[in-house]
């Protein structure tokens, strides 16, 4: 994209706010708490809009890359907590989607719950429970995490996936280039 897509801004409602924001506000709505996972580099421009309570900064200490080691600094500073994942380039997301995903996480007592679009997963948008996050911390420590995708995450528990209905794919309309918000 060339710039943090978390700072990109969209207009909602009566004001401009920016992606970060926005992702916050849609997890709030489902009245839950909400931390925003960043880098280190990332906390200055972060700390002018959210307190420090509601970030979490990357464990310098993991080594995995991407979205794997903000769930993972995340699940490290609450590992009894599961976890709503929700990417900040997801602006298009509808919350009636989001109220889905919850509603079965409720009733299912898989490790991880993300929806499927074919054969397309989206890893960034789902529920991890803390059960399966200790597993995967835990196979991190031992050495034994020999790919630190999210999608083999997704292999190595037991996923239950949501089929994707059609009404619902502009909520996952991800935005990677310039080119893409035109």
């Amino acid at each position: 994209m060339g710039s943090d897509k978390g700072l990109l801004t969209s207009r909602h409602l009566t004001s401009t706010i920016t992606w970060a924001q926005l992702a916050e506000q849609k997890l709030a709505s489902l009245t839950l708490p909400v931390v925003l996972s960043i880098h280190s580099q990332q906390y200055p421009s972060y700390a002018s809009l959210f307190t420090d309570s509601r970030m979490v900064i990357d464990n310098p200490e993991l080594h995995v890359g991407g979205p794997l080691k903000g769930l993972l600094s995340v699940h490290q500073r609450f590992p009894d907590r599961d976890l709503f994942v929700l990417a900040c380039d997801l602006p298009k997301m509808q919350p009636h989607v989001l109220e889905e995903l919850l509603s079965h996480y409720e009733k299912q007592e898989a490790e991880i719950i993300v929806f499927k679009n074919g054969e397309q997963t989206e890893p960034l948008c789902g529920l991890y429970r803390a059960g399966g996050l200790n597993k995967i911390n835990a196979a991190y420590e031992q050495g034994k995490l020999v790919k630190h995708s999210m999608h083999h995450i997704l292999d190595m528990l037991t996923t239950h996936f949501i089929p994707l209905r059609k009404e619902w794919q502009s909520s996952f309309q991800n935005f990677n280039s310039p080119d893409d918000l035109a």
